[in-house]
């Protein structure tokens, strides 16, 4: 008997088992089923212009294997109504059997990335299918003060490296390169530091994703043009600031990719990430062409490099403020999207990396200048253009 009742176990156990595993691979099937159940003309929205409208094609398939027996409806939904809706077919009656073959129209209505939601629901019972990955991506429609900001911006950044060109000190290129402490602290501070101040802000803000996402890449960026005009405009040493800037600019081709796979991870699931090598490299350009075609001139025509030094900062200031005015101008949709953690997380990124560069700066050098030098080429020919 204690044999039989030992076999009687082990024959229930068995049967447990089977009816597990077939439990579990109904349910993979079922699912496998539901996922796709409805198919699209096209797998997202991209890139759809503000005001325009879409009209996306489907076919939803319900089989009498799921048992639905009564009147089934689709309902369309979009996630953020600020970025866009669904205008027409948002919900459509749809067979509880067969296939149904219907369409549903999209208005884009503000700049931004959204998602649609499908639910498909019957009289008698509660969600039958749903699903809410559908991408909706939406673009500004270019204007002429746009493209006229852009202009500003290019003439701005071309005139200004010319003139940085031209106020490079021979003797300070020389000692940089002999001692290039300088240009290492900051490649460190900004490629370094400043990636990871940005993701621990990233981290400490509760907003969005793409928010975060989008901190940490600004994080990740080289320094621009800005820093050189400023830093002249303040009669610092341009030359190690062009220097600087160029150097991080080419290293970022490298630091960005690391940096956006390794700490960019936990913000870009499911996201396909695209690192722009090729505006990287056209900032690249732009700098680097104009400023040595400004030290081309100082070369081989020193009076002229004399004259573009001494009407450089009058030239700054002008472009400064058109820059600024025109560009806040043909922004201001930006003041409608962002918010006030937003827009203190914005303040606080450069000020703390600020903070810990300079600790970094004066532990390194113990208070020490970075090079005895002269100055900057630009006081020599002010001086000299006076005189």
């Amino acid at each position: 008997m204690a044999k039989l009742h030992v076999f009687d176990s082990c024959v229930v156990a068995v049967a447990l088992c089977v009816v597990v595993v077939a439990r579990r691979q109904s349910v993979e099937d079922a699912n496998e089923t539901l996922s796709n159940m409805l198919e699209f003309s096209q797998d997202s929205i991209e890139q759809l212009i503000e005001a325009q409208t879409i009209t996306v094609d489907y076919n939803l398939t319900l089989s009498t294997s799921m048992g639905f027996s009564y009147d089934c409806w689709l309902v369309v939904t979009c996630a953020d109504r600020f970025v866009g809706d669904v205008i027409e077919n948002i919900e459509t009656p749809v067979a509880c059997t067969g296939t149904t073959y219907g369409n549903f129209t999209v208005l884009a209505k503000f700049i931004g990335i959204t998602s649609l939601s499908f639910r498909v629901y019957s009289s008698e019972s509660d969600t039958i299918y749903s699903d809410n990955g559908y991408r909706v991506s939406v673009m500004r429609q270019p204007r002429i003060i746009d493209v006229a900001f852009n202009y500003i911006v290019a003439i701005f950044v071309i005139v200004t490296m010319i003139g940085f060109g031209a106020s490079i000190d021979i003797a300070v290129v020389k000692e940089i390169v002999k001692r290039p402490i300088a240009p290492a602290i900051g490649a460190f501070c900004q490629l370094v530091v400043m990636p990871l101040v940005s993701f621990g802000l990233a981290c400490a803000v509760t907003v969005g994703t793409s928010w975060k996402l989008g901190l940490l890449t600004v994080g990740s960026c080289p320094g621009g043009g800005l820093s050189n005009i400023f830093t002249f405009l303040l009669d610092g040493d341009i030359t190690l600031s062009i220097a600087m800037t160029l150097l991080n600019t080419l290293l970022t081709l490298g630091t960005m990719p690391m940096w956006l796979a390794v700490l960019g991870k936990n913000f870009t699931r499911g996201t396909n990430l695209r690192i722009p090598f090729v505006s990287i490299i056209v900032g690249l350009s732009y700098m680097l062409g104009p400023v040595l075609l400004g030290f081309g001139i100082r070369v081989f025509r020193p009076k002229w490099a004399v004259v573009i030094t001494y009407v450089l900062k009058p030239v700054c200031v002008v472009l400064i403020i058109s820059g600024f005015a025109v560009g806040i101008y043909s922004n201001l949709y930006v003041f409608y999207i962002v918010t006030p953690i937003i827009t203190t997380v914005a303040f606080l990124l450069p000020w703390a990396g600020f903070v810990f560069d300079a600790g970094i700066l004066e532990s390194s050098l113990n208070g020490d200048g970075l090079h005895d030098g002269p100055r900057t080429a630009g006081d020599q020919s002010y001086n000299a253009a006076k005189r």
